[in-house]
């Protein structure tokens, strides 16, 4: 009989954690500072002319978001870049960058202004970016910076700056640090669907990703996730440099129900394509591969 009703009380606690369900949302408190750190790795091979060249880039950043108002259907929140430092390696050149010091190149100004720029935007109870409250003057804000580069230098460092901070390329700085959640409450075991377009230097890329419910314990959520990049095809014609993409990422992470924000994430990814460079009506296409390593933190 003891053993029996061992038996019935293991098999009914088993039987409560499966069916335990949790409904996800952003539950951010109003005011209060979140901060998210990234630090990604990427090794980047490219063949070209016959040689091959290898890059190693390394990227960290801070992010603060804060919660400014929310209603039913919207929350706006501030997002400031505080740091972006970027390192590349390879064995003809080493750069590096950081936003928080002004630089001497008219793009490292820009970068630094940037960071200094608050962004407010709006986002669903799930998470899905809406739209930004205030681009023009973020914009306006930037462009300011570049009113002291000579005349000769203008046109091709405005054209760089504004593949920078153009709408479409600020969003997807933003857009990927706050998970899209499904309308339906979730239980172990369950998988939902989430996509966004990406874009960078006017090149886009679609992400599609399934997130799996591995575990629910203590108010957390652990995740494992897969997902598909594709590159999109270019709309300028004329532009210099086009990209032809695909790969799969895997990662793993966890959800902090209360909140719905992300305390860890890490992702492995990995892209074979080829880049095409166009210049004085030639062409030239350069075959890569792109291996990377991204952890993201938040903190509140």
């Amino acid at each position: 009989m003891k053993t029996l009703l061992t038996a019935l009380v293991v098999g009914l606690g088993a039987l409560s954690l499966s069916a335990q369900e949790v409904t996800l949302s952003l539950n951010l408190t109003k005011d209060q500072p979140v901060t998210i750190k990234t630090v990604s790795k990427q090794r980047i091979q490219q063949t070209a002319n016959g040689q091959q060249m290898a890059f190693d880039v390394t990227t960290d950043r801070v992010i603060t978001a804060k919660l400014l108002d929310r209603t039913d259907k919207e929350l706006t929140l501030s997002i400031t870049l505080d740091t972006i430092h970027s390192l590349v390696k390879s064995p003809m050149l080493s750069r590096e960058t950081n936003s928080a010091t002004p630089g001497n190149e008219p793009i490292e100004k820009v970068m630094n202004k940037l960071s200094q720029t608050t962004m407010v935007l709006k986002l669903s109870p799930l998470g899905r970016f809406l739209r930004f409250d205030n681009y023009p003057q973020i914009r306006e804000s930037i462009l300011h910076v570049l009113d002291d580069v000579p005349a000769n230098k203008r046109e091709a460092t405005l054209k760089q700056t504004e593949a920078v901070i153009k709408e479409s390329n600020l969003r997807s700085m933003v857009e990927p640090l706050f998970s899209y959640f499904p309308e339906k409450a979730v239980k172990l075991g369950d998988t939902w669907e989430t996509s966004y377009v990406s874009t960078s230097n006017d090149m886009s890329t679609i992400v599609l990703s399934n997130s799996t419910v591995n575990k629910l314990e203590g108010g957390k959520l652990f995740y494992s996730a897969t997902g598909q990049l594709e590159s999109l095809p270019a709309t300028d014609p004329n532009a210099e440099m086009a990209m032809d993409l695909k790969g799969g990422s895997t990662s793993e992470g966890i959800i902090d129900t209360a909140t719905g924000l992300r305390t860890m994430d890490t992702k492995k990814a990995s892209y074979q394509g080829t880049t095409t460079v166009r210049q004085m009506g030639q062409e030239m296409s350069i075959p890569m591969t792109i291996d990377s390593e991204t952890t993201t933190t938040m903190n509140w």
